[in-house]
């Protein structure tokens, strides 16, 4: 029968789309992740480095 037929495509249009946006999604949410871990790894990296400095001052 031609309108099931033409409704198992529209459902698997409306799957292909949906997976399109659920990767899409896990896409930018990595980016996003990948900037804040970059940007704390930095921040981290600035106060081990000033902790440094004051040992070695304290030492010196």
């Amino acid at each position: 029968s031609p309108p099931y037929e033409t409704n198992t495509i529209e459902k698997k249009r409306l799957i292909d789309n949906s997976l399109v946006i659920v990767l899409t999604l896990l896409i930018a949410v990595n980016n996003v992740i990948g900037e804040i871990s970059l940007h704390d790894a930095s921040n981290l990296d600035i106060i081990y480095n000033d902790r440094l400095k004051k040992k070695v001052t304290k030492i010196c």
